[in-house]
């Protein structure tokens, strides 16, 4: 069963704007300190992932994939 079956377009929409949140603020501050100690937020390259990820699951429930078009000629032989 794909995640794409299971799944609202306006839930997956929710997902993709929190890991585009996620994404900017890991961009504007990857680590900070508090007193003494330093923390450091996800892994970008694990947010940019699941942020493509769920672009293309919208792009599917909204209908805005690619589309491939094939012609096929029949010929009588």
């Amino acid at each position: 069963m794909s995640i794409t079956s299971s799944i609202t377009i306006e839930e997956a929409r929710n997902m993709l704007a929190l890991y585009i949140d996620a994404e900017k603020r890991v961009l504007l501050n990857q680590s900070y300190t508090i007193k003494d100690r330093t923390y450091t937020r996800a892994d970008l390259s694990v947010i940019a992932r699941e942020r493509k990820k769920w672009q293309a699951i919208v792009d599917s429930l909204a209908g805005g994939g690619s589309v491939r078009v094939r012609q096929v000629l029949l010929r009588d032989i």
